[in-house]
């Protein structure tokens, strides 16, 4: 009976794999054939891809207890505990005004570090982001602690000076940024500074404003909003008006490629109208608490499964004519850190890497 049922399971996770990514099928039945078993509920979360990208999971995790890479085999003990990180790799189809650049474009995006243990020197995300040679790092948010008791921010700065030392290294304010940059008297004199020694490690410090990074020949615009306080309330939705975020940003350049860096994601739909090619946000730590097929349990406002927790999401630009033809990708980080509710189940910490190539 045993055998029976694993079998069974065996054949719908290779079903359900192969229906919702039929371009990794070949892998994912190694990964099957392996006992993978995290890649499998990883593959198994219910995850849009938009059309003309692909998407592709390391199946390599890396163990911040142990420093070491091993594949991962989760028991249940395993899961419970937040030692784990993975490396998504988003593979995207460069556009026209990618092209003019020569080869590939590989971008690191991290988001909630929280000053984790990960922000070490040497860490794990360190020796990841440094294995995967990006051409810049962009951070979307919440690199530090800043709670209703105290802030925490040495290993973050740490983190960013050492990366900034290396690569070109963009960077936008989340809720936690501003919660420091606003209320300086409530977490004490020793953290004033933290933003003026950001900049001066070399951080591209994007606060409503936008940066052009060059790669190759490429030009990228990189946009940083930085949102509101009010729109963090944990106790109820508030609506993003475009022409708030036009105010803030004015309109994108339609001749470059756009990346905005957007800490919350509830806002997509205002970021793809805004203009953004891609969004790239974090915030809700993968739902904390992951479950096959449903996704993410918890959201940021504590609302039961949640819209947007980890992965690619397409979001509809709302056309004029109220047919929805182009499509903006938002990625989603589930995080580096934790802070005030320390939970993850099966909810790996993840480093993205976005990487451009033609067809």
């Amino acid at each position: 009976e045993a055998v029976r049922r694993r079998a069974s399971s065996r054949r719908f996770a290779r079903e359900s794999i192969m229906r919702s990514h039929p371009s990794d099928a070949r892998r994912s039945l190694r990964l099957l054939v392996s006992a993978n078993i995290t890649d499998i509920l990883l593959y198994l979360e219910p995850r849009s891809v938009c059309r003309g990208f692909s998407f592709f999971r390391s199946s390599q995790d890396v163990c911040v207890s142990s420093g070491q890479v091993r594949k991962t085999m989760i028991t249940g003990a395993d899961r419970m505990q937040k030692k784990t990180m993975i490396t998504s790799v988003y593979r995207m189809q460069k556009t026209k005004s990618l092209c003019r650049g020569e080869g590939k474009i590989r971008l690191a995006v991290i988001a909630d570090v929280h000053n984790s243990e990960l922000a070490e020197a040497d860490s794990p995300l360190v020796r990841a982001i440094r294995q995967c040679r990006p051409d810049a790092v962009l951070c979307s948010g919440d690199m530090v602690i800043a709670g209703t008791k105290e802030a925490m921010t040495d290993r973050s700065l740490r983190l960013l000076q050492e990366l900034a030392g290396k690569y070109p290294v963009y960077m936008v304010n989340g809720n936690h940024e501003s919660r420091l940059q606003q209320r300086p008297e409530k977490y004490g004199p020793e953290h004033a500074d933290w933003f003026a020694k950001v900049r001066d490690a070399g951080v591209h410090l994007l606060q409503n404003r936008c940066e052009i990074l060059e790669i190759g020949g490429a030009q990228i615009a990189v946009y940083g909003y930085e949102l509101p306080l009010r729109y963090y309330q944990r106790s109820k939705y508030i609506s993003l008006p475009l022409r708030e975020m036009r105010q803030a940003l004015g309109k994108p350049d339609p001749r470059l490629y756009t990346v905005l860096l957007a800490h919350h994601p509830d806002y997509a739909r205002t970021y793809a109208r805004w203009g953004a090619d891609v969004a790239l946000s974090g915030h809700v730590h993968g739902g904390l608490i992951r479950l096959p097929l449903l996704g993410g349990v918890i959201g940021a406002h504590f609302t039961p499964f949640p819209r947007y927790t980890r992965g690619m999401y397409p979001i509809p630009r709302g056309a004029a004519d109220g047919k929805d033809r182009d499509r903006m990708p938002m990625i989603v980080s589930a995080g580096l850190g934790d802070h005030t509710l320390p939970l993850r189940f099966n909810n790996p910490r993840e480093l993205v890497i976005l990487e451009y190539a033609e067809e």
